[in-house]
């Protein structure tokens, strides 16, 4: 009886913490799976790359001297390249 009880309990965080639906950018209403990873990956992709008017940059030496690094130039290629489908949906699902 305790183990259907947890197993009851897990059941329901993991329906409560679910997304059922999604509202997009223009008002339509996602409700399958597809739609919604979808339009997550959409969204993530639309996000990474774009500047924030708000964060100001900084200097060159200085972000080298806070990270107390420097990174080499296979590195900045690897940070700097496009992110694909399914890297987003590995870590948002």
């Amino acid at each position: 009886m305790v183990k259907q009880e947890r197993a009851l309990h897990v059941a329901v965080r993991q329906s409560r913490a679910a997304i059922k639906s999604l509202k997009t950018d223009d008002g339509v209403v996602l409700h399958t799976h597809d739609e919604i990873v979808g339009e997550a990956v959409r969204f993530f992709q639309d996000l990474l790359g774009t500047a924030n008017a708000i964060v100001v940059g900084c200097d060159k030496q200085l972000l080298e001297w806070i990270l107390g690094c420097t990174f080499s130039s296979a590195a900045k290629a690897e940070l700097s390249r496009q992110v694909s489908s399914e890297e987003i949906k590995a870590v948002v699902f």
